[in-house]
């Protein structure tokens, strides 16, 4: 029996929003890529947050990846055979998986989880952002959004359900200050006086005055059941991105490309270097996208994701901004499991 599609299986029963679900639909892009199979809509056909409708896949199109896995015999590529494969691009570790034979026997092939992170599915990154572009409404606010100067700045601004105690090292689902974002605002202004900035956000109207009574601050809404998708376009398409710490404002930050700040205090010092995930025992073991980012000390490598203190101070130049002619070195992204230098390593007051 031979392998002839895949799909991306959904996040729990009811699944979860798109900045958590993406990381299995872009292993499944890169599955199919690399084993020649077809790729089959996401299994998100019961999601509480209607993916299907916001990015245009139809409801038909779902449910035939439902039948097919109900009705074939199928195989996961799970975490523990991932991390066996000793890979760590997706691709390459799913065509590792079926020379070992350890696919065999199955039809399908389903992908799931966020492990392996952004890092395993960096190849898919084109794919992903035309998928959320195309989505209904999505390049029309784009257009508006992004019409007003040269330089756009996005800004992602996470409520919802969100904890008021703010991000803390390692720690996640946490609401970012908006006087952190006032801060950055403040500081962007003095660096790019002609720069324009747009806020997407879940919170209620009035509740960002601080931040929206700013000088050319602007809040931009998506309309209809594709609103969030239109909105994550939106700050992909930024040239500059300020993150919230959640998994939505990380996908915005992996689809843009572009320089992203994030907020410092949330990040975990290892050896001297400020990381994301790097107290997690995958990246602390040996050949670990962490493990490699930690072992480069060239200091003229410039990173992609910069720390911003608690106060909200850019200290940054334009040029740094700028994003390379040569590419991002992923090793100083920390979207990636990467890691940069900690500007006060050993002071744990170092972005107080």
């Amino acid at each position: 029996m031979k392998l002839a599609a895949v799909t991306a299986s959904g996040t729990g029963r009811r699944g979860a929003g798109l900045g958590n679900e993406a990381v299995a639909w872009g292993k499944a892009m890169l599955a199919a890529e690399a084993l020649d199979l077809r790729l089959l809509a996401p299994r998100w056909l019961m999601n509480r947050y209607r993916l299907g409708a916001q990015l245009g896949i139809s409801p038909g199109a779902m449910l035939r990846a439902e039948l097919v896995a109900g009705l074939s015999p199928s195989r996961e590529l799970t975490e523990n055979l991932y991390r066996e494969t000793g890979q760590v691009d997706f691709g390459a570790a799913v065509s590792a998986a079926r020379a070992a034979g350890r696919l065999d026997g199955a039809r399908l092939l389903v992908t799931s989880g966020m492990w392996g992170g952004y890092a395993s599915i960096a190849r898919s990154r084109p794919g992903l952002r035309q998928s959320v572009l195309a989505a209904p409404g999505a390049r029309e606010l784009v257009a508006s959004a992004t019409d007003r100067s040269d330089v756009t700045v996005g800004l992602h601004v996470r409520r919802g359900d969100f904890g008021a105690v703010p991000p803390e090292p390692g720690t996640f689902n946490r609401s970012v200050p908006v006087s952190w974002f006032t801060g950055v605002v403040r500081s962007l202004t003095d660096l790019l006086p002609e720069a324009s900035y747009v806020v997407c956000t879940d919170a209620a109207e009035g509740q960002l005055s601080e931040l929206t009574e700013q000088s050319r601050v602007r809040v931009v809404r998506g309309r209809g059941v594709a609103a969030p998708v239109q909105e994550l376009a939106v700050l992909a398409s930024c040239d500059i991105l300020v993150c919230s710490v959640s998994s939505f404002s990380m996908l915005a930050a992996f689809l843009s490309d572009r320089p992203y700040l994030w907020y410092a205090p949330q990040l975990t010092v290892v050896d001297g270097f400020a990381t994301i995930w790097g107290m997690e025992s995958a990246q602390q073991a040996p050949g670990s996208p962490t493990h490699q980012a930690l072992a480069l000390r060239d200091g003229h490598v410039r990173a992609r994701g910069l720390p911003v203190a608690a106060d909200g101070a850019v200290h940054v130049t334009e040029e740094v901004l700028a994003t390379p002619v040569e590419g991002w070195d992923r090793r100083r992204d920390l979207l990636y499991y990467g890691a940069v230098p900690d500007r006060g390593a050993g002071d744990q007051g170092r972005w107080a």
